[in-house]
């Protein structure tokens, strides 16, 4: 009977091992994704400042109100 419960706690601790590997791995994902995230927005609001901060954009607008002076 003693090996069973010895065999019962190691399955306990292997799972907590695993899960917290997973957990670990989970919050690297998250905090790529949200770097990524950041990064591609704020070039994007960079590129959308730099074209439409002036009101005419040099070969196409992306609003139909901003024009090239033609």
């Amino acid at each position: 009977m003693k090996s069973k419960e010895n065999s019962l706690g190691q399955a306990l601790v292997e799972y907590i091992i695993i899960f917290s590997f997973m957990a670990i791995i989970a919050m690297r994902m998250a905090g790529a994704i949200n770097t990524y995230m950041s990064d591609t927005m704020g070039n994007l609001a960079y590129y959308l400042s730099q074209q439409l901060s002036v009101g005419v954009c040099k070969q196409w607008c992306f609003m139909d109100s901003f024009s090239n002076n033609k």
